[in-house]
């Protein structure tokens, strides 16, 4: 009887536990892909500037190249331009010149150049990456606000709950086959 209350009991926390690990990784925007980017005419050396969802590259031949729809424009997106333009930030609280937090892994990354806006209830975290090969990805995710803390919350009761009802029925199911079989049992 022990044995099986021990294991009810690290199945539950084991629940409990893939539910908050499965969430942190959730609210931290790993489960949000890289996109692709329509690339330039020419080859990219630099990502040099990022403004929402406008970016500022350097070319292969010396010129700087814009995209003001980098993250939905598919094709003939970029114009050659004399210099960066920087808009002013719409946002109360600002923008960062990082995202606030880190993008998930993208191989064969070369360069990376990435903003966050901060919001009042949640930051928009956007990262260009500049591939080995060339190509361009972006990865956007909107993070924060106060009901992190609350599904992470959740995400424990659930998992746990999950758990532990997975092995309450395998424990009363060993139960029963064990009495059967203890009752089909001649006596000796």
């Amino acid at each position: 009887m022990l044995k099986r209350i021990i294991w009810l009991f690290l199945a539950t926390l084991t629940g409990g536990l893939i539910g908050i690990a499965v969430t942190v990784f959730y609210l931290r925007g790993w489960f949000s892909p890289w996109r692709s980017v329509d690339s330039p005419p020419v080859g990219v050396v630099k990502l040099m500037a990022l403004d929402e969802s406008n970016l500022w590259v350097s070319g292969d031949d010396g010129k700087i190249y814009f995209n003001p729809a980098a993250d939905t424009c598919t094709q003939a997106c970029w114009t050659v331009v004399e210099e960066i333009e920087r808009r002013p930030v719409p946002s109360e609280r600002g923008a960062l010149t990082e995202s606030c937090l880190p993008p998930p892994p993208l191989t064969g990354m070369h360069e990376k150049i990435g903003e966050c806006k901060i919001g009042d209830w949640q930051d928009q975290n956007t990262v260009y990456a500049l591939r080995t090969d060339g190509s361009i990805r972006v990865w956007r995710f909107t993070s924060g606000g106060e009901w992190s803390v609350v599904m992470v919350m959740m995400a424990a009761i659930i998992g746990a709950s999950i758990f532990f009802a997975l092995s309450l029925t395998i424990i009363v199911f060993k139960a029963i086959i064990d009495s059967a079989r203890k009752s089909s049992a001649p006596n000796m």
